[in-house]
């Protein structure tokens, strides 16, 4: 299955939510965007967060980055 199919499916199964959210800085201006994937409760998904649970464990179990020492964050990805 190719990406653009996959992405259609998840499009199909779980539609883009609104999310209205502070642009650049915490007081600047509000923007609405949809977002293709959010959190269990329709939020925008903090990045950090991603990166530290999701993103970069499985960069970790595919070998990319090396796997963190117990209780350690993951290694910073090189640009």
């Amino acid at each position: 299955m190719g990406l653009a199919t996959a992405l259609r499916e998840h499009m199909a199964a779980f539609p883009p939510l609104a999310v209205t959210l502070p642009w650049l800085t915490p007081t600047g201006p509000e923007v609405t965007h949809r977002l293709l994937f959010t959190s269990g409760i329709g939020a925008a998904i903090w990045s950090q967060a991603f990166n530290d649970q999701s993103w970069k464990p499985a960069l970790a179990s595919a070998g990319i980055i090396p796997a963190p020492e117990k209780g350690k964050r993951c290694a910073i990805v090189p640009p």
